[in-house]
């Protein structure tokens, strides 16, 4: 894989675990951070964090093997359009506010770009270019 797909994937990777660790030690203070309600138990916010780290050797793994990877970032990519979806659809139903913003463009829009490049490139036969 091209060295700036590489490094993109395991940036990923590396911010999942940021965000995920955040996520599952102290989720009262990134729903407070990112402009939501803080009330409960945060686990709603930890099962989120669980999952995103859950991702993060996904990333590392499809960084040395990117057409093995496909169907893993494929389904990544999903998850980052209905990320961005899902926050519209809150903001147009207000559910959210538009304070909420930064959750979708840090978890989601800023990935979009990066990830349907690594989608478009084609690699040779065997993954590892």
């Amino acid at each position: 894989m091209a060295p700036d797909r590489s490094a993109f994937l395991v940036a990923a990777a590396a911010y999942n675990v940021s965000w995920g660790l955040a996520a599952i030690a102290a989720p009262q203070r990134l729903a407070r951070t990112l402009g939501f309600i803080d009330s409960g138990d945060g686990m709603g916010w930890r099962a989120a964090g669980v999952v995103v780290l859950a991702y993060a050797p996904a990333y590392l793994w499809a960084s040395n093997y990117p057409n093995e990877a496909r169907p893993i970032l494929a389904t990544a990519l999903l998850g980052k359009v209905i990320g961005v979806a899902g926050w519209v659809v809150g903001v147009v139903t207000r559910r959210f506010g538009w304070r909420t913003g930064l959750l979708p463009v840090m978890n989601d829009a800023i990935w979009l770009p990066g990830l349907i490049n690594v989608m478009r490139a084609r690699q040779p036969a065997g993954g590892h270019a």
